[in-house]
């Protein structure tokens, strides 16, 4: 996978220009879970409900990834991807991991 700065500004870059709707991700098994919409605005990346895909999540109000969350959760998705880290452990007392692995089963694997 690529270096978590670049895959962060890969990321934020294409949903800056053109913001679009993700889907989660089951773990093992790669299936699609609900979905969101992802809007970056040069620094962050906001993470509202699809209005186009169903299901559609239900982030928290206003909820968002900052850098510093998608460094730290970054390195946990493969070893999740492939159950060998627990959903636990792999969230790292985050409350956005979903997204965050959506975004990056989406741009960068």
């Amino acid at each position: 996978m690529k270096d978590a700065n670049l895959a962060w500004e890969m990321i934020l870059s294409k949903v800056t220009i053109t913001p679009q709707d993700v889907p989660t991700i089951i773990q093992k098994s790669g299936s699609y879970g609900c979905w969101f919409h992802a809007v970056g605005n040069g620094s962050e990346i906001k993470i509202n409900t699809s209005a186009s895909h169903t299901p559609s999540c239900r982030p928290a109000k206003n909820a968002k990834i900052e850098k510093f969350q998608f460094l730290k959760l970054y390195p946990n998705y493969v070893p999740w991807r492939d159950g060998t880290l627990d959903r636990e452990s792999a969230k790292a007392g985050t409350f956005i991991s979903s997204y965050v692995f959506g975004l990056i089963n989406k741009f960068i694997v």
